[in-house]
């Protein structure tokens, strides 16, 4: 693989139009998890680096790394807030390398099962694995091949969300849909950045074609005002792009269920594949009023989960009462 979404970019990707595929994608994963019950002598990181070892071996045989570049990273996160259900809890964030979406060995389909099986088994009997409303399953999707994507795909991603964001939001438990005007786990909607929300979704995208550059995209979807590093708390992160080539997508919640996981990175993967496949003429039909079929939903990964779905059990979210 030509680049990494964890320990440095290895070589710069180059743009091009891709026909995008699960099969093309590359996929990186950045879970986060609260830990509690764990006695104070232990130091969860070096838990956590121990545990991926073997995982690392059979990936990288006869391969050794420099703990900065280790293919799973074991985190801190400050975005991670444990509350007052959880005292003495300790915050992890544990990063794939990059992911294929292939019959290889760095599949996804096999990484994210291994992973969640290293996770649980690591820990203590006494020590458990939390999750709340801050923290997150993020999900970077890239072109792969050492590539990243043209000016024309990313512009159709953000239409994409311009025109999809209030219908995948229903594809969340309500912990990971906080209003605007009350966002305590930094998840900003994009058609409510500084440049957007006052503007019709057909302002929108003809401002999205007016950008003449990813820098440009990245400033209109995910502007931010007085808040010098937060703008990247968008649900979907461009600023991604410039470190890594990838479009992040922020909004699910922690689940160290290995279906869920897999389930949303091929529902990602539609996203972005349906986005970069559909004419722009279609964006505008679509801002304009025009009906969006059963099929188009479909092809956008939009009914993976039925809206009249209990989507919290789905995810497998309990009572975050202190949210």
């Amino acid at each position: 693989m030509a680049h990494q979404i964890n320990g440095g970019i290895v070589s710069k990707p180059t743009p091009r139009v891709v026909d995008f595929t699960s099969s093309t994608a590359s996929i990186g994963v950045e879970l986060e998890m609260i830990i509690t019950n764990l006695p104070d002598c232990k130091d969860h990181f070096k838990l956590f680096e121990e545990a991926f070892i073997p995982l690392t071996s059979e990936l990288f045989p006869n391969k050794s790394f420099p703990r900065s570049e280790e293919p799973f990273q074991i985190k801190d996160d400050f975005s991670i807030i444990p509350g007052p259900r959880f005292p003495r809890a300790r915050r992890v964030e544990v990063a794939t390398p990059v992911m294929t979406g292939d019959g290889s060995q760095f599949s996804y389909h096999s990484i994210i099962p291994k992973m969640c099986t290293t996770i649980t088994s690591t820990l203590p009997m006494d020590a458990s694995i939390e999750f709340n409303h801050t923290t997150a399953l993020q999900v970077h999707i890239g072109v792969g091949d050492g590539n990243t994507y043209c000016l024309r795909d990313l512009k159709r991603i953000c239409k994409a969300i311009i025109i999809f964001e209030d219908h995948m939001d229903t594809l969340h438990p309500n912990c990971r849909n906080p209003p605007d005007n009350a966002n305590p786990n930094l998840l900003r909607r994009c058609c409510a950045s500084f440049r957007l929300k006052l503007l019709s979704d057909t302002k929108r995208l003809d401002a999205i074609d007016k950008q003449q550059n990813a820098a440009g995209l990245v400033m209109l979807m995910n502007s931010c005002v007085g808040m010098r590093d937060l703008p990247k708390y968008y649900k979907y992160n461009l600023r991604s792009l410039e470190k890594f080539g990838t479009v992040e997508f922020r909004q699910a919640v922690g689940t160290v269920r290995s279906e869920v996981i897999v389930g949303w990175i091929e529902t990602v993967i539609r996203f972005v594949s349906a986005a970069v496949g559909t004419e722009d003429e279609v964006y505008k039909r679509w801002a304009e009023g025009g009906a969006i079929g059963d099929e188009d939903y479909e092809r956008f990964g939009a009914p993976l989960i039925s809206v009249d779905r209990d989507i919290d059990s789905w995810w497998g979210v309990r009572n975050f009462g202190d949210a």
